[in-house]
């Protein structure tokens, strides 16, 4: 175990350099720049900016310098908000993006697990079709549907919640709608994976076990099967996490959340390559990290896998 934790430790940084290096020479190349405006600038300025921010070099150069800023913890002026570095940006607006990805994932979790320990407990009833219809349609339909649908529901014909924009700590129900429409499709992955980790617990001797000697059924459920049916869902837990924290780029830019996804999507869109390689970076070790959480929590759960590992 400890042998396993401390290759996929070493592993980590080379991971990273991969992703940093192919994310570097993939946005250089890509057509367009910084300074490719519909009004073009004069050569001289042009010419002024890209030596200023080192575009005037040859593209290794570029990647070396990159590397260099970047083991300092340096990630570089952004290309667009001039008066901003990139650690600026990054740190003003991941703590949003944290925090809404947090509160989605509470409601996956929730709603996914009640979804799914309920439809495998009642299998073939109409509970768990109606259950896995739901999750179904959680699936089927993407963010940039459900987000307009909940602001019309409960904004316009149901005023509870407000429509768009974010004010804060102090103001936490504009991150209902937002984290609603976020979590709602990993609810419905997590009850599809917990009702199928149910339905095979359910079916081991020591379940069967733990019945013949009479212990209550509600015994049987919340204590010897719920941790081994939960090994699905906190395999899934690593990489929904980070998925929901950079699957809120669409959610933010639907609820004008000053979110580190919205910047990472104007970034793209004008080529700020230094603020696009700064998300790309704090996402790409998200999720790494959370992938080996997810890893030992698995592990933990699942004696079994430890043998494994």
């Amino acid at each position: 175990m400890l042998l396993w934790l401390f290759k996929r430790l070493l592993f980590l940084p080379v991971t990273l350099f991969f992703l940093v290096t192919i994310s570097f020479f993939m946005m250089r190349l890509a057509p367009g720049g910084p300074f490719s405006q519909e009004r073009k600038l004069d050569p001289a300025i042009e010419t002024a900016l890209k030596e200023k921010y080192h575009l005037d070099q040859p593209l290794f150069d570029q990647y070396l310098y990159f590397l260099k800023g970047l083991c300092h913890g340096d990630l570089g002026p952004s290309f667009i908000q001039k008066s901003k570095t990139v650690n600026d940006i990054i740190a003003a607006t991941l703590p949003t993006s944290l925090l809404l990805g947090i509160l989605a994932m509470l409601i996956a979790i929730a709603f996914g697990l009640c979804m799914g320990i309920l439809a495998a407990l009642h299998r073939g009833k109409i509970i768990d079709y109606s259950a896995m219809l739901i999750a179904v349609l959680g699936l089927s339909v993407p963010a940039f549907v459900i987000g307009p649908l909940l602001q019309l529901s409960f904004t316009m014909k149901w005023p509870l919640f407000p429509t768009a924009g974010y004010h804060g700590f102090s103001s936490p129900l504009y991150l209902v709608l937002p984290a609603l429409t976020l979590g709602l499709p990993f609810a419905a992955r997590i009850a599809r994976l917990s009702r199928s980790g149910m339905l095979d617990v359910l079916q081991q001797d020591y379940i069967k076990t733990a019945r013949a000697r009479g212990l209550s059924e509600f015994r049987v459920i919340f204590v010897h099967a719920l941790k081994g049916a939960l090994v699905p869902v906190a395999s899934y837990l690593g990489p929904a996490i980070a998925a929901v924290t950079t699957g809120s780029l669409v959610v933010e830019k639907i609820f004008q959340i000053p979110g580190l996804g919205r910047e990472f999507v104007e970034a793209a869109l004008n080529r700020d390559y230094t603020l696009a390689m700064g998300t790309v970076i704090v996402y790409g070790t998200l999720l790494i990290v959370l992938n080996l959480l997810s890893d030992l929590l698995s592990a933990w759960m699942d004696p079994r896998l430890r043998g494994q590992i």
